[in-house]
């Protein structure tokens, strides 16, 4: 798919929204982490928000790749501590991306934007409500 194609439809949604706000209600992809063998688990996810304000911008991309780690309290994940959380205590969010031509000053503009309205880094930098599912296999 070109940049042109992504860049015209992405205005298109824009103008629809902007016209049907009732409408801008989605459900988002999901981050999928499936055990392979003992305690290894492959996890899934994708950069979309950057690749897509980038095409926004009419930029092609050569290269990008996303890798979020986290720093956590062990004590907490294996229930030592009550007062210990059991999740991060903070994370990390590591991009590299390139685009021949594309100054270092748009591409860091094109992170930026994307990590503030990247579904994802909103959900980890706020209180979200959330719920656990459990199916019976």
């Amino acid at each position: 798919m070109s940049v042109e194609h992504i860049q015209n439809s992405v205005k298109d949604v824009i103008a629809y929204l902007q016209e049907n706000p009732k409408d801008a209600l989605s459900n988002d992809a999901p981050i999928t982490a499936v055990m392979e063998n003992g305690l290894r688990c492959r996890a899934t996810c994708d950069a979309t928000r950057i690749a897509l304000h980038a095409a926004q911008l009419g930029v092609t991309l050569d290269t990008l790749e996303v890798t979020a780690d986290s720093v956590s309290d062990d004590r907490g994940l294996l229930g030592l501590d009550d007062s210990v959380p059991a999740g991060p205590l903070s994370l990390r969010t590591r991009v590299t991306i390139g685009a021949a031509g594309v100054t270092e000053e748009v591409l860091r503009e094109i992170v930026d934007y994307a990590v503030t309205h990247s579904p994802v880094a909103d959900g980890c930098r706020r209180a979200t409500p959330s719920k656990v599912e459990i199916k019976i296999a």
